[in-house]
Order: structure tokens, then C-alpha cells, then sequence
């Protein structure tokens, strides 16, 4: 894996930056590592809805968390405001950088993220390739039955 650590800078929008960078390094299968820093406004869809909400004002991060690449991501966010309140849900664009966001991203050699349709969640989901020196590989999905009898099942695509 090679880790990229930088620093964006204010007025930075974190989903156009994390895009820009994911294109520019050809990046296949990152990883958001780690992450500190500030927001002045934040983009976030959260449970269950369509729509973002745009939240203004002095907000601390206090995690981003993804899976991203050239081609898709899956990023969350959760914040503060100056009263404490915590806010957090899926990231959007129009999250901006208020003095500083240090990140570090994880880069994983011979592997490719893509997002498929999944008939279980309704959603496009992580599909992970392996990239071998013969015939990629696709990590099966699975599905958990039952806690007490966990049950690994191949699905079909």
C-alpha cells in the first residue's frame, strides 16, 4: 500500500479534492486512513434520505471515513459545532475546508474498486477485483443469515 499524506488548504471543497486527486494518481482502491481538521460548511446525506443538508458555521471533523477511487466513493463525515452538537452522514460536495484538513489516503496495489448493483440492498455496492498476474479476481458477496449460524453463500451477479 502507498500512503499519501497531504494537507488541504482553506476554501478547499473536500468531495471535489478527494475526485481531483483520485483521477490525477489514477487511484483504483483507496482508503481514507486518517483525518483532522476543520469545516466551514459540510454536504451530508444522511440516513435513509436523497437529498443532502447544508450545514454552515465553525465545524471541528471528528471522522472521514471512505472507500474511494477513480471512478466511485463511499465517503462519510461526522462534525461538531461550536456547541458540541455532532452532525454526520454520507459526504457531498460543497464541504468546505475552514483552516486546515491534514488526510491521509491508503493507495492498495492490485486491487479496483467498483460499485455494482445489489438485489439485497437496492443500492450499488463495493465490488472488490484482485488484480492478478493471470485473471482478476472478484471477492464474492456475502450474506449473513443468521447470527447464531453465520452461513457464507456465493451470490450470482
Amino acid at each position: 500500500m502507498k500512503v499519501w499524506t497531504t494537507r488541504l488548504l482553506p476554501g478547499t471543497d473536500v468531495t471535489k479534492w478527494l475526485t481531483q486527486f483520485c483521477a490525477r494518481e489514477h487511484v483504483s482502491a483507496g482508503i481514507l486512513l486518517a483525518s483532522v481538521g476543520s469545516l466551514t460548511q459540510v454536504s451530508l446525506r444522511y440516513a435513509a434520505q436523497s437529498t443532502y443538508t447544508l450545514t454552515i458555521g465553525d465545524l471541528e471533523i471528528l471522522s472521514l471515513s471512505g472507500m474511494v477511487s477513480s471512478k466511485n466513493m463511499h465517503v462519510h463525515c461526522s462534525v461538531s459545532d461550536s456547541k458540541g452538537h455532532c452532525l454526520g452522514g454520507h459526504l457531498g460536495e460543497g464541504s468546505v475546508v475552514r483552516t486546515t484538513l491534514e488526510i491521509s489516503i491508503g493507495v492498495l496495489q492490485g486491487e479496483r474498486f467498483e460499485r455494482e448493483p445489489c438485489a439485497m440492498s437496492g443500492y450499488d455496492e463495493l465490488v472488490v477485483y484482485h488484480e492478478m498476474k493471470e485473471t482478476p479476481k472478484k471477492t464474492p458477496r456475502v450474506e449473513v443469515n443468521d447470527l447464531d449460524d453465520i452461513e457464507v453463500k456465493r451470490l450470482k451477479k
